[in-house]
């Protein structure tokens, strides 16, 4: 276990939250990637869960990545590589997704990874159930919790989609597989720097 790289406290006033972000992070990824409600990574569960290890969230990137999770990781480019981003409100997640089973259990998490130190530190997660019929194709839209997090220039954005996030969710009774495609994530930022002209997208690179 290692220490959340540190924070610095920011104050930022508006009349509502969406009126603090001037960009909006785009990340998208048409890899076809799947989970099953079998698969998990027991050092990163245990290791991230808030009652089990007192919140610690950060891991090196072997223990944060395991089997059984769709992983993406994005690349920020343009004024949020040169000077960080500071993430405000809620990632979104689009996917396509076909369901084998009758109901799955999605667990996300948001990650900001350091390349030069191999460590990655839990920003944000979620959970979300989804009921269908087998072999449905589904799409999926969902937040992750609101946070507020600063991601230095360099860092590096991975997003994981788990069907077992055990224990700080119970796992599914069913057994079930998604099979994911056409992964979007959208995330509200503050830039510095950005162009009036700039202010409403900033895409990244991506990798499965």
């Amino acid at each position: 276990m290692h220490a959340p790289p540190r924070q610095s406290t920011q104050w930022y006033s508006a009349d509502h939250l969406r009126e603090i972000p001037n960009t909006v992070l785009q990340f998208s990824s048409s890899s076809a990637t799947e989970t099953t409600s079998l698969g998990s990574n027991p050092v990163a569960n245990l290791e991230t869960d808030p009652i089990a290890e007192s919140g610690c969230r950060t891991l090196s990137t072997s223990q944060a990545t395991g089997p059984g999770a769709a992983t993406y990781t994005f690349t920020p480019t343009g004024a949020a590589a040169a000077g960080g981003a500071t993430l405000i409100g809620a990632p979104v997640v689009h996917a396509a997704a076909v369901l084998e089973g009758s109901s799955a259990e999605i667990a996300a998490s948001l990650w900001q990874v350091d390349p030069k130190t191999g460590k990655q530190t839990l920003i944000t997660r979620s959970v979300k159930r989804v009921d269908g019929k087998p072999g449905q194709k589904l799409q999926l839209a969902f937040e992750l919790w609101p946070t507020a997090w600063y991601v230095a220039p360099g860092d590096q954005l991975q997003l994981q989609l788990t069907q077992n996030d055990a224990p700080t969710w119970r796992p599914d009774n069913e057994p079930s597989t998604l099979s994911y495609s056409n992964m979007n994530l959208r995330i509200p930022a503050l830039v510095k720097g950005l162009l009036p002209s700039q202010a409403n997208s900033a895409p990244g690179s991506a990798r499965p």
